[in-house]
């Protein structure tokens, strides 16, 4: 949630991070405003498993961010953060009360 409010500042990178763990998830805080995502605890645990089992995550999470961005016409991540969004439940009405929902 915070990466809506933080991303409209100007001349900063914004890393969303914590509990990412899917492509799907890498394209929802892009589309939410990030510059990047960070993904930490899969990785940890694939690396337990071994380098080829990490290396199969990273796989996984790309095609997912792929077929992400496909189902959004996203040609690029730039054009993942400008795709229609749909925001529902309690973010939405956080982002209400706190004026996010529409786009510079």
């Amino acid at each position: 949630a915070a990466v809506l409010e933080v991303s409209r500042v100007e001349g900063i990178e914004v890393v969303g991070s914590g509990g990412i763990r899917s492509g799907l998830e890498v394209a929802k805080v892009l589309a939410l405003g990030a510059s990047m995502a960070g993904i930490a605890r899969p990785f940890l645990a694939a690396a337990v498993e071994g380098p080829e089992a990490a290396v199969a995550l990273a796989r996984r999470i790309e095609r997912e961010l792929k077929v992400a961005m496909v189902l959004t016409g996203s040609r690029n991540v730039g054009d993942l953060r400008r795709a229609p969004r749909v925001i529902l439940g309690p973010l939405r009405a956080w982002c209400e009360q706190r004026g996010l929902l529409e786009r510079d």
